[in-house]
C-alpha cells in the first residue's frame, strides 16, 4: 500500500492518502486537494472572518471599519470586501445551517460525482503548453553562428576604421621611411638631418595610428565577444526556462492523463461489480463530503469481500471545531454567543449526523450492492486531564445493514433517536467524551503468527549475530521491535518460520487512522544484500495490503537497493543500524560477518564429511 502526506497551508489540513499504485494515489491527492479548494472557497473565507471577528470588541460600524483597515496581509484582502456589503449575520448564520443540516445536505445533494471528478482532473491541466522562445529552435550552443562575430564583418570594420594610407603594419625598413639624399642634401648636413628627422616623424606617427587601429579593432571584436556571450546567456536561460516550464507541463499531463485513466478503470471496475474497487470507490465518496474545513476529515477503510461488511474508522471533529457565534449585529449590539448548553447539543448532532451521514454516502457509492452491512466507528483525538498525555478514543458505534438502512427516511429523522434506534453504541452525551468498545474493528489477526520467545536477554559481545541460528535472529528482531513499537502501543507478532523470503514478522500501529501493518523481514546475511531483496519486500508490502516494510540484515545493502527504495514505503537497516537499535534497548552484540563466513564455510565442510 502506498501512501503520501499532503497538506492545505490555508486550511491548516493535512490527511494521508492510500493507494494499491501510483496513478491511484496521484487520483486520490489530486481530488483531495480540489476538494480542499471547494471548502475553502464555500467555508474558508467566512470562518476566517468570523474568528477574527469574535477576537475583536466592536461596538459599531465604525469600530468595524477601523479594526478592518488596521489589518495586514490576505486578511484584509477577505474582509476588506466586506465593508462595500457588510452584512456578517448570514455568514454566521451559514456555518451553523451548515452544521444542522448536514445529513439533509447530503440527501438532496443531485450531482454526479463521478463527472465531477473528471472535471477536476481535467481542470487541474495547464490550459496552455510552453512555446519555445522566439528565435530559439533548439538549445543554444556557444558555437552558433549567432553568437559568433564573422570575419566578414570583423573585416569590414577593420577596412573602415583603417589609417588612410596605410595597407599593415608600419615597419622602419620600408622604403617609404628611407630617405633620399639629393647632392645639395649630401653638401649641407642640416637639409640631411632634416628630411631624415621628418621621415622618422612621419614612421612614428604611423606606427601610432596603426597600433590606435589595432587597439579600436580590439575592443570592437571585444566588445562583440561580450555582447554575443550576454546574448547566448540570454537565450539559454530562455531555453532552459522553456524546457523546465515543459517538463513540468508534460510531467503533469502525464499525472494527469494517469489519473483520469485510473479514474475511468475505477469506475469501469466499480460497474463491473469487481470487490477490489469497493475501498477506492468509498474512499473518494467519502473525501467528496463537504463539512467545515475544521473537521479532520480522516478515515480509513476496510472492505471484506467475504462477509461483504465495510468497516469506517472515523476520526471526528472536537467540541472545538463548533462555531461560537451565534449572530452578528454590529449596529450597535455586540455579538450573539452560543450559550455553552446550545454548543454541546450542536456537537453531539453533528457527530450522529456524520455517523448517520457518511453511512447513507457509502451505500449511495456502493450501487452495485457489493457491501451488504456498513460498520462506523467514530474517534476522537483528546487528552487525559490527570496526565496531559494524547489519547485517541472510540467515542461512538454503529453497524447496519443495507435493508433496514435504505428503509430509513432520513430527512425528517432526528440524528440521535435515529442513531440509538439503529441500535448504535454511544454514551448520551458524545461531549463528555466517554470511550466506547467499537462494535467491529479492522481485523488484524493473521493464522500464520506463531508463539514468540525471547533472544535479547541470552546475548552479548561475545555473540555475533552474523553467525547466529537464523530463526532465533528473526525471533530477536521481532523482540526489538516489539520494545519499539510498545511505545505508541504497538504490537509485533512473528510468522511460522519459512526462510522462503516471505514475512518474517508483522507489526500493528494501534493508531486507528494513520496506523496499520508493517511488513518485517530479517535477513541473516553476510554478503552485500542486492536489490532483489528489496523488490521481494516490496512486493509482499503490495500482497499483504501494508502501509510499509522494514527489512534487516546484519550485513550491508548495495547502491542499487537503497535506489529501488528510494521514495517508497520501505525501511533498510543495516548491521550497524541492528546494533544501534539494540543498544538503545539495553543489549549489546557484536556483528563480524568474516568471522560468520569461516564459520558457515567450516559447518558446510563438516556436514560434507559427514
Amino acid at each position: 500500500m502506498l501512501q503520501k502526506e499532503i497538506k492545505s497551508e490555508r486550511l491548516h489540513k493535512s490527511r494521508t492518502v492510500r493507494a494499491k499504485d501510483d496513478a491511484t494515489l496521484t487520483l486520490k491527492m489530486l481530488l483531495q486537494k480540489a476538494m480542499w479548494e471547494r471548502q475553502w472557497r464555500e467555508f474558508g473565507e467566512i470562518e476566517m472572518f468570523m474568528d477574527e471577528l469574535q477576537k475583536a470588541r466592536l461596538r459599531n460600524r465604525s469600530d468595524f471599519e477601523d479594526w478592518v483597515y488596521s489589518l495586514k496581509g490576505p486578511l484584509y484582502q477577505v474582509l476588506s470586501r466586506q465593508l462595500h456589503r457588510f452584512d456578517v449575520d448570514p455568514h454566521c448564520k451559514k456555518l451553523l445551517t451548515a452544521i444542522e443540516q448536514a445529513l439533509v445536505q447530503a440527501i438532496s445533494r443531485e450531482e454526479d460525482l463521478w463527472d465531477l471528478w473528471k472535471q477536476d482532473i481535467r481542470s487541474a491541466v495547464p490550459e496552455l503548453k510552453p512555446t519555445k522562445p522566439p528565435r530559439l529552435g533548439k538549445e543554444p550552443e556557444r558555437s552558433d553562428s549567432v553568437y559568433e562575430v564573422s570575419l566578414e564583418a570583423k573585416e569590414e570594420f577593420a577596412k573602415e576604421k583603417r589609417p588612410s594610407g596605410l595597407e599593415r603594419k608600419p615597419e622602419r625598413s620600408d622604403l617609404v621611411y628611407q630617405p633620399r639624399f639629393s647632392f645639395l642634401d649630401k653638401l649641407i648636413s642640416s637639409r640631411k638631418e632634416k628630411k631624415s628627422r621628418k621621415l622618422e616623424e612621419t614612421f612614428e606617427s604611423d606606427i601610432a595610428s596603426w597600433i590606435q587601429y589595432e587597439k579600436t579593432v580590439a575592443e570592437w571584436m571585444e566588445h562583440r565577444e561580450r555582447e554575443a556571450t550576454k546574448l547566448f546567456s540570454a537565450d539559454l536561460e530562455k531555453w532552459r526556462n522553456y524546457e523546465s516550464q515543459l517538463n513540468r507541463y508534460n510531467a503533469a499531463a502525464h499525472a494527469f492523463s494517469q489519473a483520469l485513466q485510473a479514474l475511468n478503470d475505477l469506475q469501469a471496475k466499480h460497474i463491473a461489480g469487481k470487490p477490489s474497487a469497493v475501498v477506492d470507490v468509498c474512499d473518494l465518496f467519502l473525501m467528496s463530503s463537504m463539512y467545515s474545513p475544521r473537521y479532520p476529515q480522516d478515515y480509513e477503510l476496510s472492505y471484506d469481500f467475504q462477509t461483504k461488511i465495510l468497516i469506517v474508522e472515523y476520526l471526528l471533529p472536537s467540541i472545538d471545531h463548533m462555531p461560537k457565534c451565534k449572530e452578528v449585529k454590529l449596529g450597535g449590539k455586540p455579538l450573539i454567543l452560543l450559550s455553552e448548553t446550545a454548543r454541546r447539543k450542536l456537537y453531539d448532532s453533528a457527530l450522529y449526523q456524520i455517523a448517520l451521514r457518511s453511512t447513507y454516502e457509502l451505500y449511495e457509492a456502493d450501487n452495485m450492492e457489493l457491501i451488504d452491512s456498513i460498520v462506523f466507528n467514530g474517534w476522537i483525538r483528546t487528552f487525559d486531564k490527570a496526565t496531559g498525555e494524547e489519547l485517541t478514543l472510540c467515542i461512538l458505534s454503529l453497524q447496519t445493514n443495507r435493508a433496514e438502512f435504505k428503509a430509513i427516511n432520513l430527512a425528517y429523522v432526528d440524528p440521535k433517536d435515529c442513531f440509538k434506534g439503529l441500535k448504535g453504541v454511544g454514551s448520551s452525551k458524545l461531549h463528555a467524551i466517554s470511550p466506547v468498545a467499537p462494535i467491529l474493528q479492522i481485523d488484524r489477526k493473521d493464522k500464520r503468527f506463531v508463539s514468540s520467545y525471547e533472544v535479547a536477554n541470552s546475548i552479548d559481545d561475545s555473540i555475533n549475530l552474523a553467525a547466529m541460528d537464523w530463526e532465533d535472529f528473526e525471533h530477536l528482531v521481532r523482540e526489538l521491535f516489539e520494545k519499539e513499537f510498545a511505545q505508541d502501543g504497538g504490537e509485533v507478532k512473528v510468522t511460522q518460520a519459512s526462510r522462503d523470503g516471505g514475512v518474517d514478522a508483522i507489526a500493528f500501529d494501534p493508531d486507528p487512522l494513520r496506523g496499520g501493518k508493517i511488513v518485517i523481514q530479517a535477513k541473516r546475511y553476510t554478503n552485500v544484500v542486492g536489490v532483489a531483496a528489496v523488490r521481494d519486500l516490496y512486493g509482499t508490502i503490495m500482497n499483504e495490503g501494508a502501509m510499509k516494510g522494514i527489512l534487516v540484515t546484519t550485513s550491508e545493502y548495495g547502491p542499487d537497493a537503497y535506489t529501488f527504495a528510494k521514495d517508497k514505503p520501505i525501511t533498510l537497516l543495516n548491521g550497524s543500524n541492528l546494533l544501534h537499535l539494540l543498544e538503545k534497548h539495553g543489549h549489546r552484540a557484536r556483528i563480524d560477518l568474516r568471522e560468520a563466513k569461516a564459520i558457515f564455510a567450516e559447518r558446510e565442510k563438516d556436514k560434507k564429511a559427514n
